[in-house]
């Protein structure tokens, strides 16, 4: 007789969850790390640009007129409004939340911090602009954020597994 465990249950749920569910996750990840990374990046890149020719001159002064920190802003709240969503319908399951937002989401704000910090160090010697104390203010809290909520979930997690194990062994010798 195999009676189930709730850790069975979140690992059969997780597997069950819809392919549009894990896209979604996916993308709100991707968005944030998007936000963080390409469009600052750019915007400082083309800033520091040394242009001879005209029509390249014009073409990056249009690109620079576009308020692209308002897009990475835009970006970020889009995909961690989304990635709040999905925790929330799935905060039961976490393996499924450890899985598909936490550990993307950590990882997205370590890359966010590190590129700030290498285009702030590579780039301009040392040199803070007012930006990028924005975006490594922003990263930093995302990766400090997720760092904390990855950290207590694998625990959960850790002691949910070791449990499922003792029950397993328990259950061989007794039933």
């Amino acid at each position: 007789m195999q009676s189930s465990t709730p850790y069975m249950n979140m690992l059969v749920e997780a597997d069950q969850i819809s392919v549009l569910t894990n896209l979604s996750a996916f993308f709100f990840t991707f968005i944030t790390l998007w936000g963080f990374v390409t469009l600052p990046g750019t915007y400082a890149e083309l800033q520091m640009a040394d242009i001879d020719n005209d029509s390249e001159r014009h073409v990056v002064t249009f690109i620079l007129k576009i308020p692209l920190l308002t897009a990475a802003i835009i970006c970020c709240t889009i995909g961690l409004i989304g990635i709040l969503v999905l925790w929330c319908m799935f905060h039961h399951n976490l393996i499924w939340v450890f899985n598909h937002l936490f550990v993307p989401g950590f990882f997205n704000g370590l890359t966010g911090f590190a590129t700030t910090l290498a285009e702030v160090y590579g780039l301009r010697d040392g040199s803070w602009t007012k930006m990028d104390k924005i975006i490594g203010l922003a990263t930093g809290i995302v990766l400090l954020t997720f760092g904390i909520l990855t950290l207590w979930r694998y625990n959960n997690l850790k002691v949910m597994r070791d449990s499922h194990g003792i029950y397993h062994v328990l259950q061989q010798y007794f039933y």
